[in-house]
């Protein structure tokens, strides 16, 4: 008999704030989550490299934004919550960085900006609640894909002056037998070619984040079902700039950059 297991989904929604004043609000505090990275990130830079000399790791603590957000009369208009909850963002990163898996934490610029509800989502007739702020309402084409599912986490980012809403669910799943299937997977410049000799084509339309994203979670759903092996690349490497310094002029760079954007594109 198959085993009920959970498992997490996430559901994409195009937030409306219902009011300039809610927008404006709603800015404020996605401003503020990069306001205390920023602020986390220029004091741990000098944390990491002393505690580096004394051949310890240093991350950040709860304790720095309580200190901040005393001296900072404007923050605790914000809401507690999501906008400490940059610091457990920055935390993984310095762990990430930490053990070799990522680079060093970079500090945001002005439009690098998100809210994340970590928990307490409070979602009712379509309506998004965010602290101090007030219900937003959610739209997606569809609806709710996942109406059965426990919503857990929320993310609020801004793109082209449209504000979106990831809610991530908690969902009861059969569990999925292995069907036995290997598929291997060659990562190509906009395309991803599979095994069995299909060429799964990246999108090329006018809303192109929304089209690639769309397309990505499409192929990956149509190849699970048995163990899938990926090509291991090494992105980073693959698309460093051409240009080159002074003395050594990069060649081709304008090819490079082009070659550059697939590559991230194709994701």
């Amino acid at each position: 008999m198959a085993q009920d297991t959970h498992e997490y989904r996430q559901v994409i929604y195009r937030l409306l704030p219902g009011s300039r004043a809610k927008a404006r609000k709603l800015a404020a505090t996605a401003g503020a989550c990069r306001f205390v990275w920023n602020a986390m990130l220029d004091q741990q830079e000098q944390l990491v490299v002393a505690a580096r000399l004394a051949g310890a790791d240093r991350l950040p603590g709860v304790s720095f934004f309580t200190q901040l957000r005393r001296v900072t009369p404007w923050l605790q208009e914000m809401p507690f919550a999501p906008v400490r909850y940059a610091l457990k963002y920055q935390a993984d990163a310095w762990q990430a960085f930490f053990s070799g898996r990522a680079g060093r934490p970079r500090f945001k610029r002005r439009g690098d900006d998100s809210v994340t509800l970590p928990d307490d989502i409070r979602i009712r007739n379509g309506m998004l609640y965010v602290p101090k702020i007030g219900p937003m309402r959610l739209r997606r084409r569809g609806g709710n894909s996942h109406p059965e599912g426990e919503p857990v986490q929320a993310v609020i980012k801004q793109r082209c002056g449209t504000w979106y809403a990831t809610v991530g669910y908690r969902v009861t799943a059969v569990e999925r037998p292995d069907d036995g299937t290997v598929t291997g997977l060659d990562m190509n410049a906009g395309q991803v070619a599979d095994s069995n000799g299909h060429i799964h084509h990246a999108p090329d339309t006018r809303r192109l984040a929304m089209s690639r994203r769309n397309w990505q979670h499409h192929v990956s759903r149509a190849l699970a079902g048995g163990t899938v092996v990926i090509e291991d690349l090494n992105t980073k490497a693959m698309t460093r700039s051409a240009k080159g310094m002074v003395e050594h002029p990069g060649t081709n760079v304008k090819a490079k950059a082009g070659l550059n954007r697939e590559i991230l594109a194709t994701g």
